[in-house]
């Protein structure tokens, strides 16, 4: 009491004293004046510097300069409450919030946010069980599961300055403090202050501070770096506060918690024995003086003792804003006491709440029975205990919820109190993380590639994925806790300690490397390789990929390109590849060259409107038309020009391609100019062959007849069916000897030709004569090829010969 009534004086004196203006630059009052209001963010789960009083007012070492300020500079402050700390920072960072009343002031949080000066500084300190381990420094931590209020500052130190360290984020002081008593964790890191202050709440009495850090709570305030003149104004407000004032405002908060560590730390050295003998004969000598009233001294400690934990212990649960406080009766499981949190959780009135057979009605179908039968049974033994169930709520959503149950002595008997503390974002986080885990099963026991997990210091595989079994022929089991060397999966072993090392130094990106499965065969593999930590141990990621069947496949792409390459450029009719759009020539063959007379440099590149090609360039249009239409082209007849103004015709065959995405066409130009030149005799040739009088015969070198004429139909009477492939003894008359065909063969021999009077027969039988002119035909090497026989039918001409004969003779 004289301690309160003490600080009520001085809270009295410092609201009597008149308010100090400010003096504020020009630039920093139009500030003020352009933001009467700003959005404050709290986080209400940090007791003694912020949290919501039985009210549910903001309360706290931070509201009391909050309000302060308010009045200093004539401001409103609005509490804006996020569910968590980490999105009052994102609010801040973003600058949807305009000012964080308490926060301390890290590297991390300096890239985005502007602070004041610290208004108050304090040790972050280690807390730990009784019963567990009980380190005192930073490196007893390591090997411990450490609770830590997710994104606060001791939580960003740890994480930037010792990542090594095994940490636990929970989303407040009381989360993390009720892990560490139930076990979750080994020890906690936090601010001395919100520590004790809600260790105390909670009568969490088998927790103690063990240990300190190297790191100080230097309090201070913060805002967007845009609102770089709210920070000026208060740091200048601060500067202004007197010592007297300072103490004002922080005592009712953490006067006590912080002024009675301090002391301990600074003189339990110097002074500890000392006052512990002092205090000896101070207990000896009030107990002789006091014997008779020390049984009503300890009945009425006893009975403030009671008071004081108990309304400790209830506005810690009512303070807590991330989880309902209830009370209930062992004898029916009814709530009796459900603090206001319970209707803004779940959405139900509180007044269902008291009513009988509520919890057991509001409990997940799956889940019911479960947790009805695990909370009887440990409440009937006696036991404290948790457990982590589904409530459903009043909209029809699914809460998960931790439920720290207590058990309770009271005169009237022993009821159950409790913490239900909403984790369903914990077991969201949690369920990710396992379709997370099971979905990188799934890709990289499925992946087509060969995958490995090995330790970066030895190349030890930690894991293989079943490609691995299916290529290599080796089971997981054979090859984790082995490397690849000692597995002789390396094409050539001496490359292994080699490859290691490179690995060790950097990663790798798809590297061609030689591999051996177990039965002996080689195959090519493309590796890369990542560096990765696992559970705090370097790490490799290793994949492979059979390149083997691309190699051999390339090969015979090479290969094929080559082969086109050599047909392209050793091809007699010309070659060339144009671009369709503009005709642009891409490339063209030898045999372009030799017909058209143009040479590479003013062909490649060039177009073929470019160089003249076309002799009437709307061919080029036609022959694109129907290009586009069907694709390809054949047989397209046009006039080409050559580089010495000649034009030669040629025969086209057009083929679409697409070279890098281009629609591009492939020619194929034949010279077919001396071939219709000849083609031209060939017909005259013909004409005169089928028109002339003269009977023709042609035969090879074996006497058969190959063609005839129409004459020679005429004459014989034979057709040309009937005459094709016979022998010219067809027409023998019978009335020359063999002297006569020799000596005609033997002339053929010598000179190449032969002509005479020679008689033939007819189909009919009848003979005739006929004057026969017969030529060997030779080929370029001089080789006769075939005999060509011209013959007139002469019979009227010895009938007139013969009359006029016999004419002469009569006369």
């Amino acid at each position: 009491m004289p301690r309160l009534l003490a600080i009520l004086l001085s809270c009295l004196a410092y609201w009597m004293q008149p308010a100090s203006a400010v003096e504020l630059s020009p630039a920093e009052q139009q500030w003020l004046a352009e933001h009467p209001q700003l959005r404050l963010g709290i986080d209400a789960s940090w007791a003694p510097f912020e949290f919501r009083d039985e009210q549910g007012r903001y309360s706290g070492l931070s509201a009391a300069y909050v309000e302060l300020i308010e009045k200093r500079l004539n401001i409103r402050m609005v509490p804006v409450e996020p569910r968590r700390w980490s999105e009052v920072l994102a609010g801040a960072k973003s600058g949807q919030l305009d000012l964080l009343p308490g926060i301390m002031s890290t590297p991390e949080r300096q890239r985005d946010l502007a602070f004041t000066r610290p208004y108050l500084d304090f040790p972050i300190v280690i807390l730990s069980r009784r019963d567990g381990p009980q380190p005192m420094r930073l490196n007893e931590l390591y090997g411990l599961k450490i609770a830590v209020v997710q994104d606060y500052a001791p939580h960003e130190l740890l994480r930037n300055r010792h990542p090594d360290l095994n940490l636990l984020p929970l989303p407040s002081v009381v989360a993390a403090l009720q892990a560490l008593a139930t076990g979750q964790a080994d020890a906690m890191i936090g601010d001395l202050a919100s520590s004790v202050w809600s260790m105390r709440q909670l009568k969490l009495k088998d927790l103690l501070v063990s240990g300190d850090t190297p790191y100080r709570y230097q309090l201070a305030m913060a805002a967007p770096k845009s609102h770089a003149p709210l920070i000026s104004i208060l740091d200048k407000l601060f500067a202004e506060l007197s010592a007297e004032e300072i103490a004002t405002l922080q005592a009712p908060w953490i006067g006590s918690v912080l002024d009675q560590r301090s002391t301990w730390q600074r003189g339990a050295l110097m002074y500890g024995l000392p006052v512990l003998l002092l205090a000896l004969l101070i207990v000896v000598a009030v107990m002789r003086v006091n014997r008779r009233l020390q049984q009503e001294v300890n009945e009425r400690m006893a009975l403030e003792s009671r008071l004081r934990d108990s309304e400790r212990h209830y506005r810690g649960m009512v303070e807590s804003l991330n989880a309902i406080a209830w009370q209930m009766r062992l004898s029916d499981y009814c709530f009796t006491y459900v603090s206001p949190h319970a209707e803004k959780l779940l959405g139900y009135p509180l007044e269902d709440w008291l009513q009988p057979g509520f919890w057991q009605r509001t409990l997940h179908p799956e889940d019911a029975a479960r947790a009805e039968y695990f909370c009887v049974t440990e409440s009937q033994a006696g036991h404290d205990h948790s457990l982590d169930y589904r409530m459903l709520a009043a909209d029809g959503r699914v809460v998960w919820i931790r439920d720290i149950v207590t058990l309770i002595n009271t005169e009237e008997g022993t009821v159950l109190r409790g913490l239900m503390i909403d984790i369903s974002e914990a077991k969201r986080i949690e369920q990710a993380q396992r379709l997370s885990e099971e979905k990188f099963e799934l890709v990289f026991h499925n992946c087509p590639d060969i995958l490995v997990i090995a330790r970066r210091s030895d190349g030890v595989l930690l894991t293989v994925n079943r490609t691995f079994e299916q290529q290599l022929g080796i089971s997981a089991h054979e090859a984790i806790g082995r490397t690849a060397s000692e597995l002789g999966i390396w094409g050539t072993p001496s490359i292994g300690p080699m490859v290691l090392d490179r690995l060790q130094r950097e990663a790798l990106n798809n590297i061609e490397m030689p591999f051996s499965r177990r039965n002996g065969e080689l195959f090519t593999g493309l590796v890369s390789a990542q560096h990765i930590d696992i559970h705090d141990q370097p790490a490799l990621v290793v994949a492979v990929r059979d390149i083997s069947e691309l190699k051999r496949t390339q090969q015979q792409l090479r290969l094929s390109e080559e082969k086109f390459a050599k047909a392209f450029h050793a091809s007699p009719d010309g070659l060339l590849m144009t671009r369709l759009r503009d005709g642009m020539i891409l490339e063209a063959n030898e045999g372009f060259f030799d017909i058209t007379g143009h040479d590479s440099r003013e062909v490649i590149g060039n177009t073929t409107l470019g160089i003249g090609l076309w002799a009437n360039p709307g061919d080029r249009d036609t022959m694109i038309t129907q290009i586009q239409a069907k694709g390809s082209l054949r047989d397209f007849r046009t006039w080409i020009s050559t580089h010495h103004g000649q034009q030669r015709l040629a025969d086209l065959t057009v083929q679409s391609i697409i070279i890098d995405e281009e629609p591009c066409m492939l020619i194929i130009a034949r010279d077919i100019t001396e071939r219709e030149h000849m083609q031209a005799r060939l017909h005259q040739a013909a004409t005169v062959f089928e028109s002339t009088a003269e009977g023709v015969m042609i035969t090879d070198l074996n006497q058969r007849i190959t063609a005839v004429n129409r004459a020679f139909s005429t004459i014989t009477g034979y057709s040309e069916a009937e005459a094709l492939g016979q022998s010219p003894r067809l027409l023998s008359s019978g009335k020359h000897d063999s002297a006569f065909y020799a000596a005609m063969w033997h002339q053929l021999a010598a000179e190449g030709h032969w002509q005479g009077e020679i008689y033939n027969k007819r189909k009919n039988g009848e003979l005739y004569p006929e004057w026969l002119t017969i030529s060997a035909v030779r080929d370029q090497s001089g080789q006769i090829t075939h005999f060509v026989g011209v013959f007139a039918d002469i019979s009227s001409l010895k009938q007139a010969q013969d009359r006029l004969d016999y004419q002469a003779h009569h006369d």
